[in-house]
């Protein structure tokens, strides 16, 4: 994959400048510190100019609620410990993006030159 790459990227060039960009994915479990990757790209040709550009992520908003007293609220996401259970609440965007996808979203706005 990484060699695939390298060699497009000699040919075209990332819609987001190589200083910004961040990761595209992020482990779909709930736990702290989840892996994050950069595993999307657009490249772009150099007939292509590049108006606007970017990874769109969430408030990556978290309350730890513990892992011996269950609680009954909204956004309540649950992962493991050892042999422990623990709940954590998500902001509600942070919520919604971490439930529709381990994918970021990438955002671009192109015109032809």
């Amino acid at each position: 994959g990484q060699s695939v790459l390298l060699k497009l990227m000699q040919q075209a060039r990332s819609w987001v400048e190589p200083s910004k960009l961040s990761f595209t994915n992020e482990s779909s479990h709930f736990a702290p510190n989840p892996m994050r990757l950069l595993l999307d790209y657009i490249l772009v040709g150099p007939n292509i100019k590049i108006l606007k550009s970017s990874i769109l992520h969430p408030e990556f908003k978290r309350e730890e609620l513990g892992c011996s007293n269950k609680k009954d609220l909204d956004r309540i996401r649950t992962y493991r410990v050892d042999d422990k259970t623990c709940q954590v609440r998500l902001g509600e965007q942070y919520d919604r993006f971490k439930t529709a996808s381990d994918h970021y979203p990438l955002y671009g706005e192109f015109e032809f030159k």
